[in-house]
């Protein structure tokens, strides 16, 4: 199990703040290995919190780029887009460089391999921080349980970046990283508040049942410590 440490706090605020100092403090080890380095974000509405307070963090800013582990396939100024969450409350005027997952193309199938291509040649790798949520269903990134690309987006063989997602809770498709470039990374990070989000989690430890419970296949990998941040 890779789990190497359960952070719980009184509250989000508090649990925003930590998560923002220890996200700070790997960002810092990583800029005296390499001129710059990158984050990867979730969207939704729990990290919004982390974000405010990531952002007013001492860095230098311009030496980071910040990209996302899923996103809905729409308009980058609809309001469910994850880009325009991640522009509005984290970028804002740091200097951070961001890079959208979404292209051009009518569906996140036709523009996954232009997206990939890009992404190779853009965002520095290995990433230094992955940040992850976790839905109430055990979803992570876009990785949704029995969804039709789930197989291959949680299968460590499989070295494609991104998969595309069509999870029938959500009136969105999307396009999601896959287990292995998201374990192309120094450090994960998953953040999740609520006593039914806990409850999830720690079923998720017990099982390898990935299709049921897909962020049991991050938990359970060896290649990258898991710290986990909680608050009611």
């Amino acid at each position: 199990m890779s789990v190497c440490k359960e952070n719980k706090f009184e509250d989000r605020d508090a649990l925003a703040l930590a998560l923002s100092g220890d996200v700070t403090c790997a960002l810092l080890a990583g800029f005296k290995q390499r001129q710059s380095v990158s984050l990867v974000v979730s969207g939704g509405s729990t990290p919004m919190p982390f974000f405010k307070a990531l952002s007013q963090e001492p860095l230098n800013w311009g030496r980071v780029h910040v990209t996302l582990a899923d996103e809905r396939w729409v308009a980058e100024d609809h309001e469910h887009s994850n880009a325009r969450l991640v522009r509005h409350n984290l970028v804002k005027d740091t200097g951070m460089t961001f890079h959208s997952l979404k292209t051009a193309h009518d569906s996140p199938e036709a523009g996954v391999d232009t997206l990939s291509a890009g992404f190779n040649q853009s965002v520095p790798m290995p990433f230094e921080v992955v940040v992850l949520g976790m839905g109430g269903d055990g979803h992570t990134a876009s990785l949704f349980p029995n969804e039709a690309n789930l197989g291959a987006g949680i299968d460590l063989e499989n070295s494609d970046l991104f998969i595309a997602a069509n999870p029938g809770v959500s009136p969105y498709p999307r396009i999601s990283m896959t287990l292995s470039a998201l374990l192309q990374s120094k450090h994960i990070f998953l953040h999740i508040t609520g006593k039914d989000k806990w409850d999830v989690y720690r079923k998720a430890l017990k099982t390898k049942d990935y299709k049921q419970y897909p962020i049991a296949a991050v938990l359970s990998q060896t290649h990258v410590p898991v710290t986990v941040y909680w608050s009611e």
